[in-house]
């Protein structure tokens, strides 16, 4: 009966963590926006109303955005920015659209924050200011009541959707087994998750389709060589972005193999270690090569032979 298991686990998992790596590479990015109702104000001795309000942005993917404008008006009243915060790098540019003004934000890298103080003039101010988001790209946009409230309605990773369909399966294998009269081994095999397959939907939950497709196309792949893939792909990119995505790869990768090997989890901390060099972070880096000299001091050593720029590290730190 396991037989049937593992068939049913290769013939029906192995697809889905295809078609969830292609959803992820092919899924839009998304931007949800809030903004606060207000009671206009009248101002002594002028014949106008003035409200202010509070406008946020917010990049809510693992995708960075590019070319979005925000577009806002208060019926008549002339509108003007007086306090903003945006992310480090963009500057802000109001420019008059219409009755209102258009704010043109270059990129939003994912979870890039915009706070906006909008304050309006004019002989009739309405509650409400009226926004809208546009990109010539295809970006999904989501209006929100309250961000502090706010979460996604399908919380549910992709792993972890990996996950629960392979239990399943099992399941559904054992009854299929019963039903067909296939004889039960006294002592079944004990249930592991394949090493490719978490790696697989670790790199697609990730944001990282091309790591996930090259995950996918290793036969018998392992944690301990998901790790060396990883860092050797963020070693090309050098990119910031990029870096932090590959961290998570390896974060979720250990969270979700509680049984995982102590060398395999030796060498995921080493190429953690390995990723906070790229990004500066002795800090970070430091705390990972010391978590993976704890799981397994044999695998760091043997890695520091063939690594001469971490072991002079790691030496200076009185690590080794």
């Amino acid at each position: 009966m396991w037989s049937v298991v593992t068939a049913l686990e290769t013939a029906v998992a192995g697809p889905l963590v295809g078609l969830g790596v292609d959803f992820v590479r092919n899924r839009a990015p998304s931007l949800v926006y809030a903004t606060e109702d207000t009671s206009p104000v009248r101002l002594p001795d002028k014949y106008e109303s003035m409200a202010a309000y509070r406008v946020r942005l917010r990049n809510d993917s693992w995708k960075k955005v590019e070319t979005v404008t925000l577009h806002l008006r208060a019926g008549s009243a002339s509108l003007k920015v007086d306090g903003y915060s945006v992310p480090a790098g963009l500057q802000l540019v109001q420019e008059p659209d219409g009755d209102g003004i258009k704010i043109p934000l270059p990129y939003l890298k994912p979870k890039d924050f915009v706070r906006l103080r909008v304050v309006a003039h004019g002989s009739y101010v309405p509650d409400a200011l009226d926004i809208n988001v546009s990109s010539p790209n295809k970006i999904a946009i989501r209006r929100v009541s309250d961000f502090e409230t706010h979460k996604p309605f399908f919380k549910f990773t992709f792993i972890s959707f990996i996950v629960v369909i392979i239990i399943l399966v099992v399941f559904f294998a054992f009854y299929i087994g019963k039903a067909s009269g296939v004889a039960e081994s006294e002592t079944p095999p004990p249930f592991v998750l394949d090493q490719r397959m978490v790696a697989v939907a670790a790199a697609a939950d990730s944001g990282l389709p091309n790591l996930a497709s090259a995950l996918a196309s290793v036969p018998n792949l392992t944690y301990y060589e998901a790790g060396d893939l990883a860092y050797s792909q963020a070693f090309t990119s050098l990119n910031p972005e990029e870096i932090d995505k590959y961290r998570r790869f390896i974060t979720i990768t250990l969270a979700t193999a509680p049984a995982m090997a102590p060398e395999s989890q030796a060498n995921l901390f080493y190429c953690l270690g390995k990723l906070d060099l790229l990004r500066s972070d002795e800090k970070s880096a430091l705390a990972d090569f010391k978590a993976g000299i704890t799981k397994s001091k044999s695998t760091v050593e043997a890695r520091l032979r063939s690594d001469p720029t971490t072991r002079d590290f790691l030496l200076k730190q009185n690590l080794m």
